[in-house]
């Protein structure tokens, strides 16, 4: 079984998924999101920490806008860092 990132698509084997996923909220907490079920999702720890504190439509449309910034995955864009540096 494979974990899917929400944000880019990136895929990891759920053996390794505690390495290289975490809970998300859509509505992060400090902006008033609740903690509940359909406010959670799986990203990849690249995608959650650069959201931060945005919304899911803020830190979808700052992907869109700034994809030199953006990375997709550990393996896709960022692997220099590779996927344990954080």
């Amino acid at each position: 079984m494979t974990l899917t990132c929400y944000y880019c698509g990136w895929q990891s084997y759920e053996s390794l998924a505690y390495l290289n996923f975490q809970v998300d909220h859509l509505i992060p907490p400090s902006r008033g999101g609740p903690d509940v079920p359909w406010n959670r999702a799986s990203a990849c720890r690249w995608c959650n920490l650069q959201k931060g504190d945005k919304t899911e439509l803020e830190y979808r449309t700052w992907r869109m806008l700034n994809p030199s910034e953006a990375t997709y995955g550990p393996y896709r864009g960022a692997f220099q860092y590779g996927p344990l540096a954080i």
